[in-house]
């Protein structure tokens, strides 16, 4: 199967260029893929034609292994000049023409809208209750956008349990954790489940997680 991604660098203001034609050999172990990558990049506009050696999986998660493998080209360009760039994919054309156009969603976290406990007034309103409320949000928009969504999912996670800290609790992490449960009623298996994606990501492990 072979596919034509597209999208650019950001900021495109600072007119991201690859002279020649980058040919990348891809071995994701994990999602059981084996692909190769001809990338190149104008003016900040990305095209990277990706054809498929071994494997299969949903378009979405494709996605964002593919665009974590140009991000790393460019996050290594960042590293030696001193500069910071972000990756955004648009679009996918496969080989039967057929085009699929990114949104700013993942498919799957926006179907379950409805099951969202607090609307969006409510949430603004929360501001004020809590300042870890404002990061938490900030590393759920970056779970939305980034493969390496167990991480950022996580560190929400966290960054809720600040709220419920005290500082009679010392080094004990376990007393805040028990509050934020009873509160919000949340069971422990659930955050566990998080945990198993975002705590191997956060020690360096590419702990893979798919669309779904």
């Amino acid at each position: 199967m072979k596919y034509i991604f597209t999208g650019r660098v950001l900021p495109e203001r600072a007119y991201f260029s690859i002279s020649t034609p980058l040919h990348l050999e891809n071995l994701h172990e994990e999602a059981g893929l084996s692909f190769s990558t001809k990338l190149s990049i104008d003016v900040a506009q990305i095209s990277a034609e990706v054809v498929i050696n071994k494997g299969n999986t949903d378009l979405f998660t494709l996605k964002n292994i593919v665009e974590g493998t140009i991000s790393a080209v460019i996050d290594a360009f960042g590293y030696i000049t001193g500069r910071g760039y972000d990756v955004e994919i648009i679009s996918a054309i496969d080989e039967n023409a057929k085009q699929t156009v990114f949104g700013v969603s993942v498919p799957v976290i926006e179907e379950s809208q409805s099951e969202r406990p607090l609307d969006f007034a409510s949430v603004l309103r929360n501001f004020a209750n809590s300042r870890y409320l404002i990061p938490a949000l900030a590393d759920l928009r970056e779970s939305i956008r980034s493969a390496h969504s167990g991480f950022y999912c996580y560190r929400a996670i966290e960054c809720v349990r600040q709220h419920f800290y005290q500082s009679d609790d010392g080094k004990d992490r376990d007393q805040s954790w028990q509050r934020l449960r009873e509160a919000l009623k949340v069971d422990r298996n659930w955050i566990d489940d998080i945990g198993k994606y975002g705590l191997p990501q956060r020690h360096g492990e590419g702990k893979f997680i798919s669309d779904s």
